[in-house]
């Protein structure tokens, strides 16, 4: 799926963009984070622009806080 980059992202041209955190992107768009497709969907939607218009994207998720969350690894 190639789409035109967003304008601001042309103006800036950053080289690098690190999207912190995607544990907090993914709720605002409705995804089911245990849903393979609706990740994969938001990860493109989330990084296909910026990466479009030449920056390097980074994304970084966190470790729940919670000891007992973060030994099965959800939040």
């Amino acid at each position: 799926m190639q789409t035109a980059p967003a304008p601001v992202l042309v103006t800036w041209a950053p080289a690098v963009l690190v999207i912190d955190s995607l544990g907090e992107i993914f709720p605002m768009l409705g995804v089911n984070t245990n849903d393979t497709d609706e990740m994969t969907s938001a990860m493109r939607l989330v990084c296909s622009k910026p990466a479009i218009a030449g920056a390097c994207v980074i994304t970084v998720d966190h470790l729940p806080k919670s000891a007992d969350a973060r030994s099965t690894g959800y939040a």
